[in-house]
């Protein structure tokens, strides 16, 4: 009897798991045919480097922080793609080069515009979705790529010309309605 109430239990379990990921591998179908979506990231993962390392080894990080892998999470974040515009804000944390000896002081990824040269491929064989474009701000250049999951998290690795690679790991939702104006 005990047997058969385990067996039980873990199939409604497995069906449970299979539709949900059935669910949400539906709704991430919807998001990248329409073109619009934003990702909010948890986690962001800078190269590691001495620099990084350092600030690690000081605590200066939020609880679960090391020096390639920090925690974003109550931190204000976002990239929203609608249609080929673009536009995001993410904490940058890494070793940024001086160029064209222009430096703003950003300690940001801030970026609106639109997309160039922008792919939007499925890998049926997987499931999940790749997006590749080129944005850029004043004099910094960034070439964006992003793996969408059917879990709906996200993969995303940003270069930039004055800036080391950095990744962000987040989740993929619809974009947040805009306030009415008063």
């Amino acid at each position: 009897m005990m047997k058969k109430t385990f067996l039980y239990v873990a199939a409604a379990f497995f069906i449970g798991f299979t539709l949900n990921a059935q669910k949400d591998s539906a709704a991430l179908d919807r998001l990248v045919e329409a073109g619009e979506l934003r990702i909010e990231s948890n986690w962001a993962r800078p190269q590691a480097t001495t620099a990084t390392n350092a600030i690690a080894g000081s605590n200066l990080q939020a609880p679960g922080s090391s020096g390639n892998r920090i925690n974003l999470i109550g931190n204000f974040n976002y990239f929203e793609m609608k249609g080929d515009s673009v536009m995001a804000y993410l904490p940058y944390y890494g070793e940024r080069q001086f160029g064209n000896g222009h430096y703003s002081g950003d300690t940001a990824i801030e970026f609106k515009g639109l997309a160039r040269d922008q792919t939007v491929e499925k890998n049926e064989k997987k499931g999940y979705y790749k997006i590749s474009f080129k944005t850029d701000r004043d004099t910094e250049t960034f070439q964006v790529n992003i793996k969408l999951f059917p879990s709906l998290k996200s993969m995303m690795t940003i270069n930039s010309n004055q800036r080391f690679v950095i990744n962000y790991e987040g989740k993929v939702m619809a974009p947040k309605e805009e306030e009415p104006s008063q």
